[in-house]
């Protein structure tokens, strides 16, 4: 678990373990000739102040995507932490209680669909944000779409996308 809190109007960011990460238009999803840089996605932030003080829980077994997100999500949300695997992550929203979830849907132990079937018996009005690099969705995945709070994300991720599926199911 790295927990990590920051400013939307800093970069600031501070860990249980110490990291250095450098975001790159690929690890964002922000590449092609239309690309908006990092900092552009920072400056519009301000699109996006419904997300401040927003709790995060980002679950991914990719580190360094997750320390990615994590990252460039402290410009404009108020805390995020990380989980690894669903067991992780289940003990992350214990301590945590996050406000939305951001879950990558192939991951070890609880998969995506299982996790979100907990995560419901759990917090049934948990927002969550399934995050995949699928082309097509599984069936498991698919029938998921008819639950309420569950909003969805290709990978590459556009940060601008998923800002907006994050506002779209979070409470006014």
């Amino acid at each position: 678990m790295w927990p990590l809190m920051g400013d939307p109007s800093t970069s600031q960011t501070t860990s249980d373990r110490a990291f250095s990460i450098e975001i790159s238009p690929i690890s964002t999803g922000m590449e092609g000739d239309g690309a908006r840089s990092v900092r552009t996605a920072r400056r519009e932030a301000t699109r996006y102040a419904g997300l401040a003080g927003v709790s995060v829980l980002v679950i991914d077994d990719d580190g360094h995507q997750s320390r990615a997100l994590a990252e460039l999500l402290l410009d404009v949300v108020g805390a995020v932490t990380t989980a690894s695997d669903g067991v992780e992550a289940l003990g992350c929203l214990r301590d945590v209680a996050p406000d939305i979830v951001l879950l990558d849907v192939v991951i070890p132990g609880l998969r995506g669909p299982a996790l979100v079937h907990l995560l419901r018996e759990w917090r049934p009005e948990l927002p969550i944000v399934l995050v995949t690099g699928l082309p097509g969705f599984a069936a498991d995945v698919e029938s998921l779409r008819a639950m309420p709070a569950v909003g969805f994300v290709t990978k590459p991720i556009d940060v601008e996308e998923l800002l907006e599926a994050m506002g779209d199911l979070l409470p006014p």
